[in-house]
């Protein structure tokens, strides 16, 4: 009680009060509409001073429960039933004086607001307020939503599935009523979790959860032995305590259990190991042969009909898609059109990157605020498979050289700019995330070597197959200036080996996506590049761009011309593209070509050509042309000239090739001849003599204890001793002197060495004679 006396007895106070209440009801507002009550303090909403509003008994009774129509939505539980005293309330307060609100004079004001916020003066300014906390909620709560799972998606869950290695260990943490199964999309999580539950629960009863909220869940039927979530909108509601306890109790009570399947969130992911442990585990697909495998069995479970159609298919082909890591939706697709009726490789490979191409515009609408994600999407589009350090470099120089190109919106005035990301932010989005963004994935370490040492690379490929190329295509197509940013882009590149082929595979690829009758412009400018990498950038584009049968032609037209050409570089870009796609498709043109390259002055830029016409002939000769090969080097040889030098420089580096000349000269085949003629030439030339009785020394090495390769080099040294020459008579003096112990061809070095001293004819090879050993090498 205040201190205060209030004049007046009890009943002129509760005269007072019973007055102002009949005026407040009395009271209408000038619009003719009456403002709602406004709720007092002990009073709920839709009752009044008299009494509270009627609670269970009353509902019981007959009357109504359900709140008033001012009371929110209300649960009756949410209300505060405490009555008002209302006379007590003015007795308190009847001897302050009346006043204006904020003056300071008048009864103190108690003020009740939970959850919401109380100005107590003059605002000047926006206002806002959030409420984080738990409270009651402004309506009925709403059950959440689950319908069954049919059998039919359960069966067919578990048709083909491959159980990958951590499904035992997941089976085992279901135990516990509860298992998080988190995992990239396209994982296979959804068809894991079906046959989580199904497996664990022997039982096709399964119901599927959609609730944003698992505090209000419960589950209803008794008869329901699991439950699947697919996806949480606030996963992190599982971290608040007691939360995951309370679901877990509620499953025991019905004996079910529940498979919760959430992305791989890395901050989420480790924040959920750590607060819940035995209860997550990662969603890894097993391997893509693994998933090929149990799923094509499922679609052709006859043996021997699949080994008919994979041989018809053609099963290095098939492999070679199965070495990519694809996910277990990619390779249901791929098994999808390998098991169709009447399948080639062609078309499986053309229904791939349709269904690759179909997913670009989502992709690019998903990155297109993202200048980064755009340049590292592309990045790893023209170098997938390279390491991922190579991509990120590449995508930054990409972002760089674009100037703001890739920029969806630029900045404004210095008086509009807001905040916007640092792009030079060193801790700015993770490698991880990156490649998820643009659906790529991170191999296991591999080890590479190169001349001298080896170093370790980890790999980045796209998940669907086909993706890279469907996305570059796309967007050449659809975006007019793209092309020119990545021409000037990739022919600023660094000219290293490993970036060459996939920089000219795009480019090539690239002629084709254009068309017009500039098609080839891009790849002629590089032609004429004084850098090497950069013609052969342009000589493996060339190649590519010739699978197209139109742009064959002019390719042909072209290289023609420049084999003709003044300048070297031309000239030079011509010999490297016969040995690319373009020559091995057609080595009698590639051929043909070389020799004409063969001409100009003798200065150092010849050496450019002669370098490019010896890698040619290697690339032709080691793509299965070998016979085709040798006849053209032993034609340019007896021709003598550049040509001959050229040909003898080339076959004195194929003859390391011991296991295909060996062949030739053990059967005695057409090409024989001229590689015995070939050998003769060459040893008699000393710009060569070295590296072919090199060669031939390793060969008596190679031959000890081989037989096959101990009667070729027989064959081929009887033959030569008919042609005692300078050349061969070192050779034989070299094999007689070498100090490894091999026995192969001493024999024949010593008896030719010594009819040689006496004057005599070199003797025949005894029973190694063959064919060959009749044949006269063709040396003047």
């Amino acid at each position: 009680m205040s201190g205060r006396e209030t004049p007046g007895t009890d009943a002129d106070r509760a005269q007072r009060a019973a007055d102002r209440r009949a005026a407040d009801r009395g009271a209408g507002r000038a619009d003719g509409a009456t403002d709602p009550p406004a709720r007092t303090p002990g009073i709920p909403a839709g009752g009044s001073a008299e009494g509270p509003e009627p609670g269970p008994a009353a509902a019981s009774s007959g009357r109504s429960a359900e709140p008033g129509p001012d009371a929110g939505g209300l649960d009756e539980a949410d209300l505060d039933e405490t009555d008002f005293d209302e006379a007590y309330f003015d007795e308190e307060n009847a001897g302050f004086p009346r006043g204006t609100p904020g003056s300071g004079n008048g009864p103190p004001h108690r003020i009740y607001a939970p959850g919401g916020m109380v100005n107590l003066g003059f605002v000047d300014g926006g206002q806002h307020v959030n409420n984080d906390g738990e409270g009651s909620a402004g309506g009925r709560r709403g059950h959440a939503l689950d319908g069954p799972l049919f059998a039919e998606e359960i069966l067919a869950a578990g048709e083909g599935f491959a159980e990958p290695d951590w499904f035992p260990e997941a089976l085992r943490y279901l135990d516990s009523r509860l298992l998080i199964l988190t995992g990239a999309a396209g994982t296979g999580r959804r068809t894991a979790a079906l046959n989580l539950l199904h497996r664990h629960s022997t039982s096709m009863v399964l119901r599927a959860v959609d609730t944003p909220d698992l505090t209000s869940w419960r589950p209803h039927d008794d008869s329901v032995r699991g439950y699947l979530v697919d996806g949480l909108s606030q996963p992190q509601q599982l971290l608040r305590g007691g939360l995951v306890n309370q679901l877990i109790a509620r499953l025991r009570e019905k004996e079910a259990r529940m498979v919760l399947v959430l992305p791989d969130v890395p901050g989420l992911v480790r924040d959920l190991n750590r607060e819940l442990p035995g209860h997550v585990v990662s969603c890894v697909p097993p391997s893509t042969r693994a998933l090929f495998a149990a799923r094509f069995e499922a679609e052709l479970p006859d043996e021997e009909q699949r080994d008919r159609v994979l041989t018809a298919l053609g099963r290095e082909r098939i492999d070679e898609l199965l070495e990519r890591e694809l996910s277990p939706a990619h390779v249901a697709e791929l098994v999808d059109e390998v098991a169709r009726e009447n399948a080639d490789f062609a078309s499986i490979v053309e229904r791939l990157s349709f269904l690759a191409e179909e997913e670009v515009p989502e992709l690019i609408e998903r990155l297109g605020g993202q200048p980064s994600a755009l340049a590292f999407l592309l990045a790893a589009c023209v170098f997938e498979g390279l390491d991922y350090r190579v991509i990120q470099e590449e995508a930054d120089r990409l972002l760089e050289l674009a100037d703001e190109r890739l920029d969806a919106t630029i900045p404004g005035t210095r008086q509009q700019e807001e905040a916007r990301d640092n792009p030079r932010f060193v801790f700015d989005e993770p490698m991880d995330d990156q490649l998820r963004g643009i659906g790529a994935r991170r191999l296991p370490r591999e080890v590479h070597a190169t001349w001298g040492y080896a170093y370790a690379v980890e790999p980045v490929r796209f998940v669907r197959h086909g993706r890279a190329e469907a996305v570059l295509r796309h967007m050449w197509r659809q975006y007019g200036q793209l092309p020119g940013l990545m021409t000037d882009w990739l022919q600023k590149a660094r000219r290293e080996r490993e970036l060459s082929a996939p920089i000219g595979r795009v480019m090539g690829l690239a002629a084709s996506w254009g068309g017009g009758r500039r098609a080839l412009s891009h790849i002629s400018a590089l032609a004429k590049s004084p850098e090497s990498g950069t013609r052969q950038v342009a000589a493996i584009a060339m190649g590519i761009a010739a699978r197209d049968p139109v742009l064959a032609g002019e390719i042909g037209y072209r290289l023609s011309r420049w084999s003709y050409a003044k300048g070297w570089q031309p000239r030079a870009t011509a010999a490297y593209t016969c040995g690319t796609e373009y020559g091995v498709s057609r080595p009698d043109r590639a051929l043909a070509l070389l020799g004409q390259l063969m001409h100009g002055r003798d200065d150092d830029s010849v050496t450019h050509v002669t370098s490019a016409i010896h890698d040619a002939v290697r690339q032709l000769f080691t793509s299965g042309h070998q016979t085709v090969v040798i006849l053209r080097l032993s034609e340019w040889a007896e021709e003598g000239g550049r040509r001959g030098e050229v040909a003898l420089a080339s076959f004195a580096l194929l003859l390391l090739d011991i296991p295909w000349f060996a062949e030739q000269l053990r059967s005695g085949t057409d090409a024989a001849e001229h590689v015995v003629g070939l050998v003769h030439r060459a040893l008699n030339e000393r710009e060569h003599f070295d590296l072919v009785c090199r060669t031939v020394l390793a060969w008596r090495q190679l031959a000890d204890g081989d037989e096959p390769s101990r009667e070729a080099l027989e064959t081929l040294l009887s033959a030569l001793s008919h042609g005692m020459r300078h050349g061969v008579l070192r050779l034989l003096v070299s094999i007689e002197e070498d100090e490894h112990d091999s026995p192969v061809g001493k024999d024949i070095a010593r008896r030719t060495l010594a009819a040689w001293h006496d004057g005599r004819s070199a003797p025949t090879g005894g029973d190694t004679e063959t064919r060959t050993d009749r044949q006269r090498s063709g040396t003047p």
